[in-house]
């Protein structure tokens, strides 16, 4: 159980540059800068007819939509985003595609001088790519690939989740904390209205929770990790449990324990199939 000295230890805000998916934010902050630029020209020309008035409300929405897939980068838990990247890519191109569409639309209805400037944006637009950072894919893949496992052990836990924590940079008590909490959040704000995803945060909260203090700022040697779970499997052999016959079925995070190691192997399917609608 988590104390109260974890929320003053981490009392620091997290900064305004996003965890995961940089590359991505970074394409999408610049796509966004340049519509923005433009939608007080587009407002003051008022397109007269309904269908221009509804595109400009629509610019702004989409606007919107894009800043938060990038509050989400900031906030969100970097382990979760990792296994939801190609989600995220998706929706910015979805985004991307939907804004090209209204500027199309509201460039025939607003004077040619303004017309012009709104189809550079339009077709500057069309060559922004945005593309998943290979380092977090593999951070993501690795929690998805055991996640497939019929049968897990607590050292396959362990090797897996450092190497995830190394590639996403979850590598500090410090950075432990803020991820630990970002879950947690998550967590608050679906309030059981989402098991499919309240159950792989469960999982990725017991992750951190269980292995976090066997990270390390320099987790590049491989014997961090064979030392580290060494200590877990003797630690389970001295109560009696065989590490590799102890599998996720037998995982308690909090007050939801896995009893059923199919819940969790079926977890993994259900998140591709259900990622796009996920943050």
């Amino acid at each position: 159980m988590e104390n109260n000295s974890d929320e003053a230890m981490g009392a620091s805000r997290h900064n305004s540059r996003p965890k995961v998916h940089s590359t991505m934010c970074n394409e999408l902050s610049l796509m966004l800068d340049k519509v923005s630029s433009i939608l007080p020209s587009i407002e003051a020309a008022q397109p007269g007819c309904k269908a221009g008035v509804e595109e400009l409300c629509n610019l702004y929405s989409i606007v919107d939509k894009g800043k938060l897939i990038i509050q989400n980068s900031i906030e969100c838990s970097s382990l979760y985003l990792a296994i939801t990247s190609e989600a995220t890519a998706m929706r910015c191109e979805r985004i991307r595609n939907s804004l090209r569409r209204s500027l199309f639309l509201i460039q025939n209805m607003v004077e040619p001088l303004l017309a012009n400037e709104v189809a550079d944006v339009h077709n500057d637009l069309r060559d922004l790519k945005f593309i998943v950072d290979p380092t977090e894919e593999d951070a993501g893949n690795a929690i998805l690939e055991m996640l497939r496992q019929s049968e897990v052990t607590h050292q396959l836990e362990l090797e897996t989740f450092l190497l995830a924590a190394s590639k996403l940079n979850i590598t500090s008590p410090k950075a432990i904390l803020i991820e630990r909490r970002a879950i947690k959040k998550l967590l608050t704000k679906i309030n059981g209205t989402d098991p499919k995803k309240e159950g792989i945060l469960k999982y990725l909260l017991y992750l951190v929770r269980r292995y976090g203090k066997n990270t390390k700022p320099e987790t590049g040697e491989k014997n961090n990790n064979v030392n580290a779970a060494a200590e877990i499997m003797s630690s389970d052999l001295v109560n009696g449990i065989s590490t590799p016959q102890r599998c996720i079925s037998n995982v308690e995070s909090g007050n939801v324990r896995y009893d059923d190691q199919n819940n969790l192997v079926g977890a993994a399917h259900r998140l591709q199939s259900y990622a796009a609608q996920c943050l």
